[in-house]
């Protein structure tokens, strides 16, 4: 055992107990010395000192199962593509962009808006086609439903008779006016008044 040695050793034991050194502290403690640093790699190996090489960038797995360096999604995952809701043709969207619209029901129940649907729309054309059937259909509301439930019951012949209107406006609690503009709409007519 040399002269040099000892301190070597006693270097790397007091400075690094775990016997894991980082990159060129090894080469800072030859120069200290005087010696060479193959003698300071030498003496460190025979003690089982490790070097700590640069650490590796950790891996990550997406959602996919795909592993990669990246924690971002892969590319095949970083668009989906949704069916346009009035003519079915896929639009491509952000992965990301879908989530967070999502994730902000919980604001929007907070503000008391309406809860995002995920509706999604090609163009401005199909979203104009799909706002007017929807406000078409709306107009069929559950009132109506039953004022034609009600009028195919009793009058399968399509004509109310005279004087019929305003009991059957009160019966189902709408006005007489209504009622009546209802009933033409869904194709009754009202009988005329006979003469006595």
């Amino acid at each position: 055992m040399s002269i040099v040695s000892s301190p070597i050793r006693n270097i790397l034991v007091e400075r690094y107990p775990s016997r894991v050194v980082p990159r060129g502290a090894l080469s800072h403690i030859a120069e200290e010395l005087g010696v060479s640093a193959q003698r300071v790699h030498k003496l460190a190996k025979e003690m089982g000192v490790r070097v700590c090489v640069k650490q590796e960038q950790p891996f990550y797995e997406c959602v996919c199962g795909k592993v990669q360096r990246s924690q971002r999604l892969c590319p095949a995952c970083r668009f989906v593509e949704i069916p346009c809701v009035h003519c079915g043709r896929p639009v491509r969207r952000l992965t990301s962009e879908v989530v967070a619209a999502l994730h902000s029901n919980a604001y929007r129940a907070g503000k008391r808006l309406p809860e995002y649907q995920g509706r999604v729309f090609c163009d401005r054309r199909c979203f104009r086609a799909w706002a007017t059937r929807v406000r078409d259909q709306r107009r069929w509301t559950a009132r109506d439903e039953r004022l034609r439930a009600l009028l195919e019951d009793r009058y399968p012949d399509r004509v109310i008779p005279w004087g019929l209107a305003p009991a059957l406006s009160g019966e189902m609690g709408i006005p007489q006016s209504t009622f009546r503009a209802v009933a033409r709409r869904m194709g009754w007519a009202f009988a005329a008044r006979v003469p006595t």
